[in-house]
């Protein structure tokens, strides 16, 4: 105990474990909202060029690969629940700088995320509000709209977004439990209402009331994409194709690993609140998918979106706004109230993510702090919230930034987050493959350590893990509409992983000099 008092900051973190299963669970679905989910990839999939998916099969498809991913998370939160998540795993089981690698990548992953999520937000209102304006002949509810979108207003939503996010996690859990459960049950109303008119509505009817209120009518439609080159059809390899943007809108849900530390019975709730939310998810994903194609058409929604990239001039006939996911569900229905519900619940959905991400990455740079990688200042925890308070300041400080440079220097920002994940997933398939034979203490405690033919079932889920996200950073470095491949883009992706290890041996070299042996705080597990 005397060595543990010397390498750690303290002696306990002062984190606090009262994140229930059910917390676990709601949480684990608001950082991967039900409906945004699926709306995300529809969208991004049809709007990158890619057609012909059936999604059905996408879904299923990945429901096997993420599901590997989610049992690898659970397996390793469950040995060492604690703050960081695959930080504190990667840094004891293969290498400490591997394991700083890891979280580095997922820290600017985040970091990105939420600059370039606060425009997604502000996007998705004024698109669904534009919308109901249109669909309600309300003209100054499409001007309302159409200002969100102008320079100042965009700038001073998404700051507000961020600074909201940065509050919810600074003031204690009890605030930001409640509002996760608020982002919750808005997401889940919206869902609800979306389905109940997916279900209520018949293909017929669908196309009657497009028809009413489109200059091409619905068939027409379906015609002009075909002359223009488009074939209506489902096929395996455009559905194979499309896996990879399943990967990055679809999870895997592992949020909660990174909040280990403040989990309670941490195997029970990550079983229910992560593998069980991912199944959970995975089912309403494949109703969702079946829904849209029954009622609405999935070969009419890329008809309508391969028409606004191909032939804008054809689709501007219809006298719609742009092909999103408020316009196809707002056919169904001329209620405004019902089209502001499923519009609230998708922005609100995004708000959410958000909001989860901001204590992720506090969690992440307070367990750097208290290995000593990072300031000891971001270790400290507030007396009064319970929470780093100086670790989501720092948060909120960087993403703020990282939001202004890219609103003013777009190109200055230019990496491939896909490629970053596929780093970060990928190093954590090794840390599974490694886990067992390198680190049995830890390995011992796993909720799953059975073997088959001697080979920890762990390790096998590693070697998919890294399998799956190998074919990810192929698809990531081939694929511009996952991330750019520019050579500058690829440049700066490689210059922020290669400035971690630089950093980290800086750190090392500056904490040796200070008489810390520092490569002994690895070889130990943290206190609780």
């Amino acid at each position: 105990m005397t060595q543990g008092k010397k390498l750690f900051v303290r002696d306990a973190t002062g984190l606090v474990r009262e994140l229930s299963t059910t917390d676990t669970f709601v949480w684990t679905i608001v950082n991967v909202p039900l409906l945004l989910s699926y709306v995300n990839m529809v969208f991004w999939v049809t709007s990158s060029g890619l057609l012909n998916v059936d999604y059905v099969i996408t879904t299923l498809i990945w429901m096997v690969g993420g599901g590997i991913v989610i049992m690898l998370y659970y397996a390793m939160a469950g040995a060492m629940p604690r703050a960081g998540g695959d930080y504190a795993w990667g840094t004891r089981a293969l290498h400490p700088a591997i394991g700083f690698v890891m979280s580095w990548s997922f820290v600017w992953i985040n970091i990105l995320s939420e600059a370039t999520g606060s425009y997604g937000g502000v996007a998705y209102l004024s698109s669904g509000l534009s919308i109901a304006g249109k669909m309600s002949s309300d003209p100054g509810l499409q001007a309302f709209a159409a200002t969100l979108t102008q320079q100042n207003s965009e700038l001073a939503i998404g700051i507000a977004i961020l600074l909201f996010a940065a509050l919810a996690g600074s003031f204690g859990k009890k605030l930001l439990k409640t509002v996760i459960y608020f982002i919750f049950f808005v997401g889940l109303i919206g869902l609800l209402v979306a389905f109940g008119l997916l279900i209520s509505a018949t293909r017929e009817a669908y196309i009657a009331s497009f028809n009413g209120i489109s200059g091409l009518p619905y068939e027409q439609v379906m015609a002009e994409a075909r002359t223009a080159g488009y074939m209506p059809i489902a096929t395996i390899a455009a559905s194979l194709s499309a896996v990879p943007y399943a990967v990055l809108t679809l999870g895997p849900h592992n949020v909660a690993s990174f909040l280990g530390g403040e989990v309670k019975s941490p195997k029970r709730s990550f079983l229910y609140g992560m593998v069980g939310a991912w199944a959970f998810s995975a089912v309403v994903w494949l109703l969702a998918f079946a829904l849209l194609d029954s009622t609405i058409g999935m070969r009419f929604i890329e008809a309508m979106t391969f028409l606004s990239t191909s032939k804008p001039d054809v689709y501007a006939q219809t006298g719609m706004p742009a092909a999103t996911a408020n316009l196809f569900m707002s056919v169904i229905t001329k209620n405004p109230l019902i089209v502001h519900l499923v519009t609230f619940g998708v922005f609100v959905g995004n708000m959410g993510w958000m909001i989860i991400l901001f204590p992720v990455n506090a969690r992440i740079f307070f367990a750097w702090a208290f290995d000593r990688v990072a300031p000891l200042k971001f270790a400290e925890v507030s007396d009064r919230y319970g929470t780093p308070v100086y670790s989501v300041l720092l948060m909120a400080i960087a993403s703020i930034g990282a939001f202004i440079v890219i609103y003013f220097y777009p190109a200055l920002f230019t990496f491939n987050i896909a490629l970053l994940l596929s780093v970060w997933y990928g190093l954590s398939g090794v840390t599974a493959i490694a886990l067992p034979y390198r680190r049995k203490d830890i390995f011992e405690n796993s909720p799953l350590k059975m073997r088959i033919g001697g080979v920890p079932v762990l390790s096998i889920l590693g070697v998919a893990a890294l399998l799956i996200y190998i074919y990810i950073a192929y698809a990531a470095l081939n694929n511009p509409s996952l991330g750019p491949i520019s050579a500058s883009a690829l440049s700066w992706t490689a210059i922020l992983v290669l400035a971690a290890l630089v950093l980290f041996y800086a750190i090392r070299a500056l904490r040796k000099s200070q008489g810390i042996d520092f490569d002994a705080i690895f070889r130990e597990i943290p206190p609780e």
